[in-house]
């Protein structure tokens, strides 16, 4: 595994799985498929978001394994972390043919609680966020006073949450930002680091402190809506981080002065879905589309396999139009790798993607697991045979 994986830790808080069984009446999910989850981005930078392509065996009785690939996001624009590993996991579907699915890759430190729901008969399945997962969460601080200069107060455990989920702490940073105008734009900023720290109370019931600096937080506002980035470094329960937050401000006149909001956000929304595998090697034509976060992005491609390792593609987007050419492996679960190159430039370095067929050859998931000038998103992609 490369560097950078280290997001993982914020949903993999609890890693013991619970003992589930399956109902005896409504939909059953038995058999094997192939599984998509991404992990949706709350930044624009940073090592948040990811995608993880399984293939998944459920047993029929509560029990998961298999395999999977995971490309996560790095912060650097040139790479990302690839790795693989091995998938254990167990699960419960009611009569309704909705459930938990409590999956654990061991090689990622890595744990997750999904809700899903069965369709297609039992071929198909959708997946999110369960509770007991960190999740996404949300804060919206409001600054107050009057139109030159806010206070207010950030609760320290909120910086904790995205490398110790869970913790809980007593205390707050106290803030406070100075307006300044440059050529008629309201600017709010901090005119030194905001400090403070307190108690907190870690994810394994030990007690401690945490402490958390505010280097620097500046709002730039336009009438009453603008956008604020804010450097946060945070420690305590043996970790420590440094993380930029970046979102949506807003002023709200009061009789007595004014309110600066800040909406932070930060932590990861996961969904996925899933069609049933059978170990079909991909051959013929698929239409794919490709998306890529957080830098948004898309693309159309259609893959040709030739049955026989070799593989082209057509590919058009918002930048144009390419074609590549290249080769491709298979496993006997219908999995795979794909790597090409453009046409155009035999050269260049190429593209990898690791791919799983299902739906009896019908469907393709893909998931590109090599970096070069895109390798600061993470691209993924669902087709179709032609």
């Amino acid at each position: 595994m490369k560097a950078g994986l280290g997001w993982l830790a914020m949903l993999g808080a609890s890693m013991v799985l619970p003992v589930c069984g399956i109902a005896e009446d409504g939909p059953s999910l038995t058999g094997t498929y192939a599984v998509l989850l991404q992990s949706r981005q709350s930044d624009s930078f940073g090592e948040t978001g990811g995608a993880i392509l399984s293939v998944l065996q459920f047993d029929g009785a509560g029990a998961i394994s298999g395999t999977a690939v995971l490309k996560v996001r790095t912060g650097d624009l040139s790479e990302g972390g690839t790795g693989s590993g091995s998938v254990r996991g167990t699960y419960t579907i009611g009569a309704d043919g909705m459930g938990r699915v409590d999956l654990e890759f061991p090689e990622f430190q890595y744990s997750v609680k999904l809700a899903v729901v069965i369709t297609g008969g039992g071929k198909r399945i959708l997946l999110v966020d369960a509770p007991g997962n960190s999740g996404f969460f949300a804060l919206n601080p409001t600054l107050h006073g009057a139109e030159e200069k806010v206070t207010g107060a950030l609760p320290g455990g909120y910086f904790l949450q995205s490398f110790r989920p869970g913790a809980k702490t007593k205390g707050t940073i106290p803030v406070t930002l100075t307006r300044t105008y440059n050529d008629g734009v309201a600017i709010y900023s901090l005119g030194e680091p905001a400090t403070s720290g307190g108690e907190v109370t870690c994810p394994d019931g030990s007690a401690g402190d945490w402490l958390v600096t505010i280097p620097s937080l500046t709002a730039v506002m336009e009438n009453n809506s603008g956008n604020f980035l804010m450097s946060v470094r945070a420690a305590g329960c043996g970790g420590d981080e440094i993380k930029n937050f970046s979102g949506l401000a807003n002023l709200f006149f009061t009789p007595d002065g004014i309110n600066l909001v800040l909406h932070l956000t930060d932590g990861l929304l996961i969904t996925g879905s899933g069609r049933a595998a059978d170990g079909t090697s991909p051959q013929g034509v698929y239409g794919v589309q490709l998306t890529g976060e957080p830098f948004p992005n898309a693309a159309l491609q259609v893959l040709t396999f030739d049955g026989s390792g070799g593989i082209t593609a057509t590919g058009i987007s918002g930048g144009g139009e390419a074609a590549f050419s290249g080769t491709y492996t298979t496993n006997p679960d219908g999995t795979g790798v794909i790597t090409m190159t453009p046409e155009a430039n035999p050269s260049a370095a190429p593209a990898t993607f690791f791919y799983a067929i299902a739906g009896e050859g019908d469907t393709i998931y893909t998931l590109r697991t090599s970096g070069g000038g895109g390798g600061a998103d993470v691209v993924v992609g669902t087709g179709h045979h032609q």
